[in-house]
């Protein structure tokens, strides 16, 4: 038998061991019954069962083990769509500052662009000038933000902050930080690409004279 959570899931899993319903004293008693299918059309059987072996044993509070795990787990659960939406609404944020910052970084260059076309170079060349040094800089923003993640990660496991909300994940889940990673560079990406593909395709003359 393998070793499981026993009494909470944010707590390790500590030994224990059985014992038989006559060396115990406990006046309260849980069943686990495996069943085929949904496990509520045997309410009944089981009440029934238990009925002939004692009749004087009290039957209560029978419900399928999803439903008390999903009791259990309910705060848990809770406290994680709160943080799940203050993330996403962070990492909205996060997104539209990227998008706004580079897009505008980007633009401010459509007089520089207009010289480099009047001098002969190719739209594709400023395509890839101008995406290559914006992503520059987003990659040292994000290496940056990723180390400094990586870092306060410590701050919840210490013993000031340790409320045992975190359990069957750890702190630094890399597919989390590879994935915000991928889609923060991806913003970047596209708010490059755009105003850099709408400066290379502008007419040098009009370029010239952008303010």
């Amino acid at each position: 038998m393998r070793d499981n959570p026993w009494q909470s899931l944010e707590k390790d899993i500590r030994p224990h061991f059985w014992l038989a319903m006559q060396q115990t004293m406990r006046q309260r008693i849980m069943l686990l019954v495996n069943t085929d299918g949904d496990p509520a059309a045997h309410v009944g059987a089981v009440r029934q069962t238990i009925r002939t072996l004692d009749p004087r044993i009290p039957v209560a509070d029978i419900q399928p083990l999803r439903g008390l795990f999903a009791t259990m787990a309910y705060p848990f659960r809770l406290v994680a769509i709160v943080l799940a939406a203050c993330g996403a609404l962070a990492l909205l944020l996060a997104t539209l500052g990227i998008y706004g910052i580079v897009s505008y970084s980007v633009a401010q260059r459509t007089r520089e662009v207009g010289i480099r076309k009047a001098l002969g170079a190719a739209g594709t060349d400023i395509l890839k000038k101008i995406v290559g040094e914006g992503m520059s800089v987003v990659a040292v923003g994000l290496a940056t933000g990723l180390l400094i993640s990586v870092a306060l990660t410590r701050v919840p496991q210490t013993a000031l902050f340790d409320t045992g909300l975190l359990f069957g994940i750890e702190a630094t889940d890399p597919l989390i930080f590879a994935g915000v990673t991928l889609l923060l560079g991806g913003v970047a990406a596209v708010a490059c690409v755009i105003p850099a593909r709408r400066a290379a395709k502008v007419d040098p003359m009009v370029a010239l004279r952008y303010e």
